[in-house]
């Protein structure tokens, strides 16, 4: 059976954190870094805590670049901690909270910066094909594009659905052709049927 000290976390050691804070802040550099390096490796395991608790939902990729923020976040911080006052764990939380949340706010703005580069590369491929006379189905603006016939389907749908509001927002003749679009027989306003793709297509994506 283990010694219950051994089962404390360093950073919940208050007079271990107190000696090596007061070495951290010694005046001979050498101290100073050492106690830097040793704060480091040892609440490395804080760190993937904080990670887990706030960004438990995040994919493998950015968990290492995350880790990384959360290393800034805490040599940026570590030098106002005091262990007579609180223990890490609870004066480290809302700065790890500030790096998870713009953490994944930055990772919002890139997905919403590639869905709009990836609507407009269809979108042109669209238009050129059609100029060209040739069938401008989802096949031919994945191979065009290099994007997966699931992601130009989702494109499409998202570039259809902001047409419709654009067409909403365009005022009174709009309207009227719309209207004129909807009085017309179901099968005449059916839009181009897509060709099937062959299976060996799709085994590519």
């Amino acid at each position: 059976m283990k010694n219950n000290t051994e089962s404390i976390t360093c950073y919940e050691d208050k007079e271990h954190m107190i000696e090596l804070m007061d070495r951290y802040h010694s005046d001979d550099p050498q101290v100073h870094q050492a106690a830097k390096e040793q704060l480091l490796e040892e609440n490395g395991k804080l760190l993937t805590f904080f990670i887990k608790r706030f960004a438990n939902s995040y994919l493998p990729e950015y968990l290492d670049p995350l880790f990384n923020e959360m290393v800034i976040m805490f040599l940026e911080k570590i030098g106002s901690y005091d262990p007579r006052k609180a223990k890490l764990s609870t004066f480290l939380t809302n700065p790890a909270m500030r790096v998870a949340a713009d953490f994944r706010d930055r990772i919002g703005k890139c997905k919403s910066s590639y869905y709009s580069r990836m609507m407009r590369e269809v979108k042109e491929s669209t238009e050129r094909l059609s100029r060209e006379g040739l069938d401008a189905n989802v096949a031919s603006i994945s191979l065009d594009t290099g994007y997966s016939i699931r992601c130009v389907t989702d494109a499409i749908a998202m570039i259809n659905a902001m047409d419709e509001v654009s067409y909403d927002q365009q005022g009174d003749e709009q309207d009227r052709l719309k209207n004129k679009w909807l009085s017309l027989p179901k099968i005449q306003r059916m839009k181009p049927s897509i060709k099937k793709v062959p299976k060996s297509f799709n085994r590519h994506f």
